[in-house]
């Protein structure tokens, strides 16, 4: 004997999505219009919201803060790596042998993460921790900055502060920009 037909109710839901649009007087701004726009520094415009185009993948779309023409400014959607030369840091970090073996095959140095920024440091200012020699196995990632904390965290403070606008234009709204008609 087969076992009943399960009944089940269907459901429509109904969800919703707001579209932006720019418009100069009566007229939606273009994909091509967009793209023959000046650019500008971030800082340098008022900005209505994100677009695309070919040429920026990053950038907004605004009104210029002196001459109120329209403009366009690309931003960074990640955080720049900071790279650090040795004659820049007052000592040497300690980073665990795993951690060193897969910083060699950066030219630059070692890459690492310090506030959950990047940097790179050159790897002869890195001292092998001892420490953590037993966790090689495990990929031991451990690193401290030690006496070249200071340095460190003054330059990602830095960056960070200058890396504000870029956070602030890759949260606005994204403007779709309208085709060819």
């Amino acid at each position: 004997m087969t076992a009943p037909a399960r009944v089940t109710t269907a459901e429509v839901e109904v969800l919703t999505a707001e579209v932006r649009v720019l418009m100069v007087g009566s007229r939606q701004v273009t994909l091509s219009v967009a793209r023959q726009l000046d650019l500008v520094d971030l800082d340098a415009l008022e900005p209505f919201g994100r677009v695309r185009t070919r040429e920026h993948d990053y950038a907004v779309i605004g009104k210029h803060r002196q001459s109120g023409v329209l403009v366009i400014a690309p931003y960074l959607p990640q955080p720049p790596i900071l790279h650090f030369l040795a004659a820049e840091l007052p000592g040497r970090i300690t980073a665990c042998a795993t951690l060193l073996r897969t910083a060699r095959q950066y030219a630059i140095g070692l890459q690492l993460r310090y506030d959950d920024w990047p940097i790179t440091v050159p790897t002869e200012c890195v001292n092998v921790c001892g420490k953590h020699a037993g966790y090689e196995r495990h990929g031991c990632e451990h690193w401290e900055p030690g006496e070249v904390a200071p340095v460190i965290a003054r330059d990602v403070r830095r960056a960070r502060q200058a890396f504000a606008p870029h956070v602030a234009a890759a949260a606005m709204p994204l403007i779709v920009l309208a085709g060819l008609r």
